[in-house]
């Protein structure tokens, strides 16, 4: 992976059960280093703004309606005036451009105007479109979901700030659309869990950021694993099993991607 790669920011999704936990993320992260503009709250529910703790969010939607009733405005009384002069026609010795007959005219071309512009505002204050990020059916069942956009070389420092605050599950995509799902309670439980290891490469070559930051994230949780890569590996997922036990503690099992290959 290129140090061009690694500087684009990616999407992680971290899922929380309570706000209480949704809250303590957001404390985590801005203890790690990064700002509110980094991550975003997504809830079907809707809280008081600042409930989770994040910063108000300042917009400039007022100005939109203003500077689109002056642009309608301004095209009205050009677009009446410029026809009434370039073609003028003298009735009775009446003026030319009559001011109480383009009264609406004018109306109609201002409020069009703020209509139209204030469409626009929302659009852009709501960064719409934002193209398809990362969504889980689970929020709209009463998950709450915080957003957080970060460089890939920074990504353990984001799941374990979101899996020490109680996330259920810390979702990811990367450039090649791999998703990578850790669940909270299975590093909490008493066993043995298989995890996909895409992009892991037994010649180092890994073209996926879950073949670079798994095995630190399970030694950042203090979490013993086991590979497997072929068949003559499955042995080792009755290891893992028997070890798992033996500690009550979790073991992981790596499925390697060229398992099955």
């Amino acid at each position: 992976m290129s140090a061009r790669d690694t500087s684009r920011k990616s999407e992680l999704l971290g899922l929380f059960e309570e706000p209480d936990q949704a809250a303590a993320a957001v404390s985590k992260l801005r203890g790690a280093g990064f700002s509110d503009n980094d991550f975003e709250i997504i809830s079907a529910t809707p809280y008081p703004e600042g409930a989770f703790g994040e910063h108000h969010t300042k917009h400039r939607l007022f100005a939109f309606p203003f500077a689109g009733a002056a642009c309608g405005l301004a095209i009205a009384i050009a677009w009446h005036i410029g026809a009434q002069i370039a073609l003028p026609i003298v009735t009775g010795g009446k003026p030319v451009v009559a001011v109480p007959a383009i009264i609406q005219v004018l109306y109609e071309g201002t409020m069009l105007g703020a209509v139209l512009f204030t469409v626009i505002g929302v659009l852009f204050e709501s960064r719409l479109p934002d193209g398809v990020g990362l969504h889980d059916d689970r929020i709209a069942d009463g998950l709450i979901g915080i957003s957080v956009m970060a460089r890939e070389r920074r990504f353990p420092d984001v799941q374990i700030a979101l899996e020490d605050a109680g996330a259920m599950d810390v979702l990811s995509k990367t450039k090649n659309t791999t998703l990578i799902s850790q669940h909270r309670p299975a590093q909490e439980s008493n066993g043995a869990m298989d995890m996909g290891y895409r992009g892991w490469d037994r010649h180092g070559i890994s073209r996926d950021s879950a073949g670079k930051f798994i095995e630190h994230v399970l030694h950042a949780w203090g979490i013993d694993y086991y590979l497997v890569e072929t068949d003559d590996d499955a042995s080792r997922i009755s290891l893992a099993v028997g070890e798992a036990e033996r500690t009550a503690k979790p073991v992981a099992v790596l499925m390697g991607t060229e398992y099955g290959a």
